[in-house]
């Protein structure tokens, strides 16, 4: 017996693929209005009751980044608007974004922004002065 199969979405499946959008999408969340915590995978698998491993080829499933990446990412947009004042040094905005070594946070913000904080510093107060 031949049968036809139409298209069908995640949504006729009785699965957990919507449950998993639902609580990947409440990470997502979490990690937005807590970034500046100190926030672990641990955390993370404890809060919203997933293992590590599925935690984190669910979610770069999802966003196309890891979960870290994504953590990171917050953090260092966080830094670049902080840096752009000379209010706060290098290591107070590397702790109030999240960061708590000085150290990794120069490293990363290098890589990702490729300056270093006080050469972005540095010519975020100069493009401000010359308008």
């Amino acid at each position: 017996m031949k049968q036809v199969l139409g298209t069908v979405s995640c949504a006729d499946i009785p699965c957990c693929c919507t449950e998993d959008a639902s609580v990947l999408d409440a990470v997502h969340s979490f990690l937005e209005e807590n970034y500046q915590t100190d926030i672990t995978l641990k955390d993370l698998t404890e809060r919203f009751y997933l293992s590590k491993t599925v935690l984190c080829r669910k979610f770069r499933d999802r966003y196309g980044i890891t979960v870290i990446q994504f953590l990171n990412s917050l953090r260092l947009r966080e830094a670049e608007r902080l840096l752009q004042s000379d209010e706060f040094s290098v290591s107070s905005v590397a702790a109030q974004s999240g960061f708590h070594s000085v150290q990794y946070f120069s490293k990363h913000f290098k890589r990702d922004v490729g300056l270093t904080p006080t050469a972005y510093r540095e010519e975020s107060v100069r493009l401000r002065q010359k308008r």
